[in-house]
């Protein structure tokens, strides 16, 4: 392509990019304050630990259903202290699920108002003077997390269910060790009525209320 051909295209182009922003305005912070959309999101969310989809533990090895004489198997989650050389807290026998229902994310504004409980002192800076106006941040946008239903329904809207064994283990590798047994053991599940040996089913809990998450 010659030089004469490489400008024309270039004027062309600019031409073009011209034309397509002409009419396009940036919004200052009020204008932007003022934009609302009309739709949200929805998650659901599922995170499991050595189970499967039905709340049941893993039963191939190395998992062995979660099950074995002082937790000798992989379903385990181990925490060490800071500066506690050798010495780890284990849950044994350990499987979870955990479950978030139509936890919704929408687009609002913050109150025009402040509640009894605003501190002003947190929107100041180290001179004591307010990094917002009338140190507050009424009004603001805001992302506002919720679930649906309000405080006289009930929705199953967070699922859990937990189940192990609480063990001591004093070695470097402590955290896959098997040599003390467990002495606490933990469930929690729903049994839906009288207990079934071997029924896994998540203990249901309603949330009512909402969380507004706001910068400045």
């Amino acid at each position: 392509m010659n030089k004469y051909k490489k400008s024309l295209l270039c004027l062309c182009l600019s031409s073009i990019s011209s034309g397509v922003w002409a009419d396009k305005v940036p919004l200052d912070d009020q204008e932007l304050r003022g934009t609302t959309g009309q739709a949200g999101v929805a998650l659901d969310l599922e995170m499991r630990l050595n189970a499967n989809a039905d709340g049941s533990p893993l039963a191939a090895a190395p998992y062995n259903s979660c099950t074995g004489l002082n937790g000798n198997n992989a379903c385990r989650m181990a925490w060490q202290a800071n500066n506690r050389t050798n010495e780890w807290l284990v849950y044994k026998n350990f499987y979870m699920v955990l479950k978030l229902n139509n936890l919704r994310l929408d687009a609002t504004t913050l109150p025009s108002t402040s509640s009894v409980y605003a501190d002003a002192n947190r929107f100041k800076d180290s001179t004591g003077a307010c990094i917002l106006a009338g140190c507050t941040p009424n009004g603001l946008p805001a992302l506002k997390l919720s679930f649906a239903g309000n405080a006289t329904t009930t929705e199953v809207d967070y699922e859990i269910l937990a189940n192990g064994v609480l063990s001591m283990e004093v070695s470097a590798a402590g955290y896959s060790a098997s040599t003390n047994p467990g002495y606490n053991g933990f469930r929690v599940a729903d049994s839906n009525g009288a207990y079934v040996s071997g029924q896994n089913l998540t203990a249901k809990i309603d949330i009512d209320g909402r969380v507004l998450v706001y910068g400045f």
